[in-house]
């Protein structure tokens, strides 16, 4: 037997006690381009594999023996064999069940790594074909320990060599020859029609993932190629994001694509490289650039959506409509702004998971135990993007909480929308307040920080959707009659956005009405201006218990 435990300095040990002294090996953690990207092996699962694999050994063994008497061959014949179907009742020799055995134990024991995750296409492959045909070493504890260490030591290799195909799929060209590596612009001619470009860019998508934390394995289902597709044909020559902002892209109409990698990761890529070509990147393509000094700004980080989650989401559809009055059912079209899963999510956690994203984005269950959502707008035609975009907006960090029915009603019953008035939301989430305006005045104009609230604002039809932090676009907006507004309140943020809205108004008699905290109420500078507050509203906002009221304010 033997012991397979971690040290204090997260190195492995393996202790064989089998032989007169004990043998130690031992290997650090690793990291790499300043991450720790490589995944634990856990000493125990080994140790459970090997001891499981001898028993299954002696299992075998057991019933070899008993299958090879003449009684057993005699009874197989007539077991396995039917009229006119006649099977071979022998069975095969031991030593070729060990090593079907062994091949199983292998797989089984790279599964409980994230080697193969690192490995280039063809090692991976070769691998893989190694243990479909048999042709691995027999699953022993010597074999196992010493394979494993060294491919473990490997992985940064394995990762630089699948780093540089990338690179030289997306670039043409040997980096020795391009010294700027992942920090220059990529060009890529006839991406539509090419699954190899797409491809490259796909390997690309998964190496970044695990830079961020995230799982690789889905990452196929977020399907590369028709992110790009749909660029071509929806966004043709606009430069849009990927993954949360890692990848900036435009596909042109003659399809070619212009992609940039983030900077923060361009150079972890080139370290990377570096393994193998350590002369061939220059140290200012490898290390961090010093960033200039910026002003200060409101945190609006995203929240990357997990892997599962996306590849959940690329497989909802449209819901369908069943005729089922005849012999057999058959789809006689789709129900208007409702969504459901293509095939049934067995995952239930991640079930929860989607229904909470999906109430974000506006949906609503018909009833607990489907899998489809109904909507105030067509779902579908943002979902690609969310998926291109990989994230979702952070409530907190963005201070997003939906303005309810009975709150969005007194506001807009105070604006006394006329329909000559030209109107505008700031911070409008989904449009809890810009969708009583609708219709009722010459114009709405919704301005929203949030990309995927801009998508769901624009798929429900709007004059105009501003992507842009409100302050930032007050500086230079124009004017408006009537402005409703449930800003953000944390940081002070309430009243500089409520102070910055009221220089939007036209003229006399032009109206801000606004939900805010109640503390505002001695803090405001409204001078020029007729103020009213409301009563209080208590537990207005879902997951908090704010107390708010309303102020109106008339431009004297």
């Amino acid at each position: 037997m033997f012991e397979l435990t971690e040290s204090n300095s997260e190195n492995f040990v393996v202790n064989n006690f089998q032989a007169s002294s004990s043998t130690e090996i031992a290997f650090p953690s690793m990291t790499i381009a300043g991450l720790s990207l490589f995944k634990k092996t856990d000493p125990e699962s080994i140790k459970k594999l090997l001891i499981n694999y001898q028993n299954d050994t002696a299992r075998i063994e057991n019933v070899y023996e008993a299958l090879r008497s003449p009684d057993a061959n005699f009874a197989l014949h007539y077991l396995q064999s039917g009229p006119n179907n006649y099977v071979n009742s022998s069975v095969s020799n031991f030593d070729s069940a060990i090593k079907g055995l062994s091949a199983d134990y292998w797989s089984k024991a790279l599964a409980l790594t994230d080697v193969l995750d690192h490995m280039t296409a063809d090692t991976r492959l070769e691998w893989k074909n190694n243990i479909a045909g048999w042709d691995v070493p027999l699953f022993e504890q010597d074999a196992v320990v010493s394979t494993i260490i060294e491919l473990l030591l490997n992985r940064d290799k394995y990762l630089a060599e699948k780093v540089d195909g990338i690179f030289k799929g997306l670039s043409k060209v040997h980096v020795t020859n391009d010294p700027a590596g992942f920090t220059k612009r990529f060009i890529m001619e006839n991406i539509i029609g090419s699954s190899a470009k797409k491809e490259a860019i796909d390997d690309l998508r998964q190496v970044m993932a695990s830079f961020m934390g995230r799982h690789i394995t889905p990452m196929r289902n977020m399907n590369t190629g028709s992110i790009i597709e749909s660029a071509w044909k929806n966004n043709s020559g606009k430069w849009l994001e990927m993954d949360g902002g890692i990848i900036k892209f435009k596909v042109f109409k003659k399809q070619t694509i212009h992609f940039e990698i983030h900077p923060d990761l361009a150079w972890r890529l080139n370290e990377i490289l570096s393994i193998l070509y350590p002369h061939a990147i220059p140290e200012e393509f490898k290390s961090r650039k010093a960033s200039f000094k910026k002003e200060q700004e409101f945190d609006l980080t995203q929240k990357l959506l997990s892997n599962d989650l996306l590849s959940a989401l690329a497989n909802l559809e449209p819901t369908r409509i069943w005729d089922r009055s005849g012999y057999q059912p058959r789809v006689i079209g789709t129900k208007d702004n409702c969504v459901s899963m293509r095939y049934h999510l067995d995952n239930k956690a991640l079930d929860a998971q989607l229904d909470v994203f999906m109430v974000s984005c506006g949906g609503m269950r018909p009833n607990k135990h489907s899998q489809a959502w109904e909507f105030d707008y067509d779902f579908i035609s943002i979902r690609d993007d969310i998926v291109r975009l990989g994230k979702a907006p952070d409530h907190i960090s963005y201070q997003y909480f939906p303005t309810q029915t009975e709150m969005s009603n007194e506001v807009i019953e105070r604006l006394d929308i006329q329909p000559t008035d030209e109107l505008l939301e700031p911070s409008a989430g989904q449009a809890g307040i810009a969708g009583g305006m609708k219709g009722l005045g010459k114009s709405v104009v919704c301005v929203e920080v949030s990309a995927l609230n801009c998508l769901v604002l624009d798929a429900i039809g709007f004059d105009a959707v501003i992507n842009e932090d409100f302050i930032k676009y007050a500086a230079t907006a124009p004017k408006f009659d009537k402005i409703g507004m449930n800003p953000p309140f944390s940081l002070g943020r309430a009243k500089l956005h409520v102070e910055t809205a009221l220089t939007l108004l036209k003229t006399s008699g032009s109206k801000l009405v606004a939900i805010v905290p109640p503390s505002l109420k001695n803090q405001l500078s409204a001078n020029g201006y007729q103020v009213q507050w409301s009563a209080m509203f208590y537990n207005q906002f879902e997951n908090t218990n704010a107390t708010v009221c309303i102020v109106e304010i008339t431009k004297l």
